[in-house]
């Protein structure tokens, strides 16, 4: 095998590395290809260097682990490493005497919303040289912690000629200057080893939680000064927090400090608008690109006015969105005992009238009047590359959730009337999704009921068992079906052997209702493993006595022997797959803690 667990959970890859690795911290994300650092993204100016090169090679093994690696080629040994709650990365060479490093200055922007193509936004720069430092900007540097610059050559691509110290060491800092970094580091590893210290993990299941719970950690991001969760990589600009992704990036986070939900709830808060209605992401922008969004706007009417109704939204009018952040409040009251957030007041009023005018949304979708909302022909929740329509069942999972967590809030605050009331539309509505939702000669939940009936078995129906709103037998018989048709080791009716848990089984059976990468059978919505889902239902079965460990640990051993070190967002065995460090796929963390 080339790869090996080493007994702190990083792992050791032997001449066979992994393509991509990402080390990433409050403001900026680096990318290593091959084991060498290729290009820094910052939060504030994108991706502000690229093509970044070393005259060193790595051929022996390269070890990595939260947030660093280490490479070897015999005699000279490369470092780089970052720590989440830093600004910059550090990158250590030992025993080199010359080093040439070189690299492009981009500063732009790669800038798109859901109505209009990506393009590239030029960021003013300096490049000012001062003894060991090139400064770009006040918060981005480039400085010679040790050594000394013998040359440098600025232009489109600029290039170093450094000299080591006398002990043969460089130490060269990107971002802002910070001291302690490898400390910091090394602190951070060891706490993240404590939070199971009393765990008996395999060697598997230990480096799962420490990469996922990693990858939580490194999702929390710096925007002008607010933190919030970052969905992945390539999921960043414009700088954006997710209700669906954040629920889930939060979860493992949620164990060990509650009280960092406030800062997602509050963000979040300001996309939740006085109609109810909540965009997928909330944005948080600069003036300059305010405006350049307001253009577009105008020369694009029709395409805002669907996929961008308020300033903030990222893709407006999302149908999971709501029932999330009411959700998520509860989840963090009951943490904290915090009802002061209930107060905290915006434009369109406090985040207890947000809570209002959410359910008051649900219910006004409702068209044959069961509670139960209809879903337009859209593709406005996770799956957005499937128009599902009419009654679904993820949706409406997520929707009698929160009418019964918004019921809790209303008694916690004293105010009965409301709460007896949003409890008794709980349980009507409880009733009627599992009258109306099960099928029982297929003995599991159906996907939707809308232009048609898709009745084969979909993973994120596994969110009505978490939320506890189906029967006990609807209960069992589903988890037995999902182990049965959606665990490929189990499933010989599908290609391609053991390689995860499929999200959907059979694929979707209308193609008008699929587009762009769902329409490919295995692939995304169709049909991929995606880790967060797996580990809901890993922890489901965990909770329901029942084997949890495949659903749980298989992705990520797949992962490994595809040589992906950071979480993956979705894989399939014959697709590529999705972006790396994703933050729902640190959901895996929250079974170890």
């Amino acid at each position: 095998m080339y790869y090996k667990i080493e007994e702190d959970g990083s792992l050791t890859y032997f001449q066979i590395f992994p393509k991509e690795y990402i080390i990433s911290n409050r403001s900026s994300t680096m990318l290593l290809k091959n084991c060498m650092p290729f290009s820094v993204f910052s939060n504030k100016y994108g991706t502000v260097i690229s093509k970044i090169r070393f005259n060193f090679y790595p051929n022996q093994r390269a070890r990595f682990w939260p947030d660093g690696m280490s490479a070897n080629n015999g005699l000279t040994k490369m470092t780089v490493m970052s720590d989440p709650s830093a600004y910059s990365f550090l990158i250590k060479f030992k025993n080199v005497k010359n080093l040439v490093f070189s690299f492009t200055p981009v500063f732009k922007k790669e800038f798109k919303l859901p109505f209009f193509d990506k393009i590239e936004i030029p960021i003013s720069y300096q490049q000012e040289v001062e003894n060991k430092c090139l400064t770009f900007a006040d918060d981005f540097k480039i400085i010679i912690k040790k050594g000394e610059i013998k040359d440098l050559i600025k232009g489109e691509k600029v290039a170093f000629v450094l000299r080591a110290d006398e002990n043969n060491e460089i130490e060269i800092i990107i971002g802002k200057e910070e001291k302690n970094l490898e400390e910091k580091n090394t602190e951070y590893l060891r706490y993240l080893n404590s939070l199971t210290q009393n765990k008996d993990l395999s060697e598997l299941e230990k480096s799962e939680f420490l990469f996922t719970m990693h990858t939580a950690f490194s999702s929390i991001k710096d925007y002008d000064g607010n933190l919030a969760l970052a969905a992945g990589v390539n999921y960043s600009f414009p700088n954006r927090t997710y209700f669906r992704d954040s629920f889930w990036t939060i979860q493992p986070i949620m164990k060990v400090d509650p009280n960092f939900a406030k800062n997602q709830i509050l963000f979040l808060s300001e996309g939740v608008h006085e109609d109810g209605s909540c965009p997928s992401g909330v944005m948080k922008l600069g003036e300059e690109e305010l405006a350049f969004i307001r253009s577009k706007k105008i020369m694009l009417p029709e395409k805002a006015k669907e996929f961008y109704k308020y300033e903030k939204d990222w893709w407006s009018n999302h149908h999971d969105s709501g029932g999330y952040y009411i959700i998520l409040l509860s989840d963090y009251i009951n943490n904290t005992g915090d009802l002061s957030i209930l107060k905290e007041r915006f434009p369109d009023g406090t985040v207890l009238d947000k809570i209002g005018n959410i359910l008051k949304r649900y219910i006004s979708l409702d068209t044959d009047n069961d509670l139960l909302f209809e879903k337009p022909f859209d593709s406005n929740d996770w799956a957005d590359n499937v128009y599902r329509n009419g009654a679904v069942t993820y949706d409406l999972a997520i929707q009698i959730k929160a009418f019964e967590e918004a019921s809790l809030i209303y008694d916690l605050i004293g105010d009965k009337k409301i709460a007896e009331n949003t409890r008794e539309k709980y349980q009507k509505m409880k009733h009627n999704f599992n009258k109306k939702m099960w099928n029982e000669g297929k003995g599991y939940f159906n996907d939707f009921i809308g232009d048609y009936l898709e009745d084969h078995l979909n993973i994120d129906t596994i969110l009505a068992l978490l939320f506890n709103i189906v029967d006990e037998d609807k209960k069992r018989k589903t988890l037995n079906a999902m182990e049965r048709m959606l665990e490929t080791k189990n499933n010989k009716k599908q290609k391609f052997e053991d390689w995860g848990v499929m999200s959907v089984w059979p694929f979707f059976k209308s193609k008008k209702h699929l587009f762009s990468k769902s329409v490919f059978p295995y692939r995304y919505h169709n049909g991929s493993d995606w880790p967060y889902l797996s580990s809901i239902y890993a922890l489901v079965k965990k909770r329901e006595g029942m084997d949890y460990k495949y659903p749980l640990t298989r992705w990520w051993e797949y992962s490994l022997e595809k040589r992906w070190i950071n979480p993956v967002e979705y894989y399939s065995p014959i697709y590529a797959r999705g972006s790396l460090n994703q933050g729902w796929s640190s959901m895996a963390a929250t079974l170890f803690l």
